[in-house]
């Protein structure tokens, strides 16, 4: 039994021999994944714990399967001989963050957060697909998102410290980043407690230190606080540096800005 080594390795194509099993444990998830000469055998258990930031990531070659607890599936893929690909994916929902610490933005000024989102785990048979597995390293609380009970979003529930400086931004194995600048035209201090990212529009980029980051997106609020342009920006953000695409959104936005209710996006 041979340990991979980590960062970055976890992700990325793995080739198996017949009747091989690998596994991935990140933090509380681990996956166990077998392939035979026509299929592939795909188990996965989550312990439910809580996991931080800098949760270990493991990937083990020639293990047993996942037995007891586990939950399996079999997946019938003649082309089974060729390389697995494993990926970090982003929320199949949007996602409501709210910052530790709630903070006002006042007219004319311009802030840049670094928000941190839990990622999904995705596996592949090869390149092309088919998708194997999809799932959330680990899964976020559900939260309703709108003006009434009748009116919004079933979405995701996230805290962050929303970070301002790139340099306090920590190497994060189970999340992914993304930059939201926020500009305030308005005549009135903005209250941001609580903010709505559309992060199934948003794709995943990775850098040579195993960094996950998603596209920036900007915000400026109108000068009488109404409504907000949102626009996602075209590739990884200039502050990431190099980088490589790994996943592109789950679903392609119709347009480059979005204008919304201010209340819509800031809750």
């Amino acid at each position: 039994m041979s340990l991979i080594p980590t960062l970055k390795p976890w992700f990325g194509s793995f080739s198996f021999a017949t009747a091989q099993t690998n596994q991935w444990r990140i933090g509380a998830l681990t996956v166990s994944i077998q392939r035979h000469a026509s299929e592939w055998q795909v188990c996965h258990l989550n312990t439910g714990a809580t996991i931080d930031e800098q949760a270990t990531i493991e990937v083990t070659e020639n293990t047993s399967p996942l037995e007891e607890g586990a939950k399996c599936q079999r997946h019938a893929v003649a082309q089974s001989n060729q390389p697995l690909r494993v990926l970090p994916g982003l929320a199949d929902r949007p996602v409501v963050t709210r910052p530790l610490i709630p903070f006002h933005l006042h007219p004319g000024q311009e802030v840049r957060l670094y928000v941190g989102t839990s990622i999904w785990l995705q596996i592949y048979a090869f390149e092309s697909g088919p998708l194997l597995l999809d799932l959330p390293v680990q899964r976020p609380s559900d939260t309703w998102f709108g003006p009434s009970s009748r009116e919004g979003e079933v979405c995701y529930a996230a805290r962050t410290r929303a970070i301002l400086d790139l340099q306090d931004l920590p190497l994060r194995t189970v999340r992914a980043t993304t930059p939201v600048r926020i500009k305030n035209n308005g005549q009135t201090p903005l209250l941001l407690e609580r903010l709505l990212l559309p992060i199934p529009h948003l794709s995943v980029f990775t850098t040579h230190d195993g960094r996950l980051w998603t596209e920036e997106l900007s915000i400026h609020c109108d000068q009488e606080m109404r409504s907000a342009h949102l626009q996602i920006g075209k590739g990884a953000p200039a502050m990431a540096g190099t980088t490589q695409q790994l996943n592109p959104p789950r679903v392609l936005p119709e347009r480059g800005v979005f204008t919304r209710a201010l209340g819509a996006i800031f809750g």
